[in-house]
């Protein structure tokens, strides 16, 4: 086998030396929308053009928390598309800033708001803890039943306690029984004797 070292007195093969690899230049950094910006996508939420409308919650998205005390303005807007794409974009940025005034949304009649909302609040999870604790105190039966049927959703441990309480006092049988549902997703030993008590009721 030819012997791969050179001969003596021939002279050494010189080593490629490696190029230095240099960092790629960092990306430019976008800058921060700026109010007139925000508010110029709000404006653009109410759009027929589906596309425009995309765009703007895109925009808004990419704004984040800067963009949440208009979008919670944006909730009061008489149109009905604008405002449900205001609580998705609250619920995408998942600022608990929103928490409550998504809350006040819970007594909606329309089925399409309710859906957008149901899906913020799930985005929202833990974060919407007190606001809902405070829903299932209102006196509008539909928005307390939501708001149990989110906290079983989300089902955080904290629930279990204002679920329970709510369940021994609450006079509305469908919500008792969203409260009863939400209580066994959440889980919580502490609930069953509650549960137990229900079930013998006629």
């Amino acid at each position: 086998v030819p012997s791969e070292r050179a001969p003596l007195g021939a002279p050494e093969r010189q080593r490629p030396v490696p190029a230095t690899v240099r960092p790629a230049p960092a990306a430019p950094r976008t800058p921060p929308p700026d109010a007139a910006t925000i508010a110029a996508a709000i404006e653009r939420l109410a759009r027929e053009n589906p596309m425009e409308r995309e765009l703007a919650q895109k925009q808004l998205r990419a704004a984040g928390a800067a963009a949440v005390p208009a979008l919670i303005n944006a909730l009061e807007d008489e149109n009905a598309p604008a405002r449900r794409a205001a609580i998705a974009v609250l619920g995408q940025i998942r600022d608990p800033r929103a928490a409550e005034p998504l809350a006040a949304l819970l007594g909606t009649s329309s089925t399409p708001t309710w859906n957008v909302l149901s899906g913020a609040f799930r985005a929202l999870g833990g974060e919407a803890a007190p606001a809902l604790v405070d829903a299932l105190g209102s006196g509008d039966d539909i928005a307390r039943s939501r708001a149990a049927e989110l906290m079983g959703a989300i089902a955080d441990p904290r629930f279990a306690d204002p679920l329970i309480e709510r369940l021994n006092r609450d006079r509305h049988s469908g919500v008792r029984v969203k409260i009863a549902e939400a209580l066994g997703r959440i889980g919580e030993r502490s609930a069953c004797e509650a549960l137990l008590v229900m079930l013998d009721e006629p």
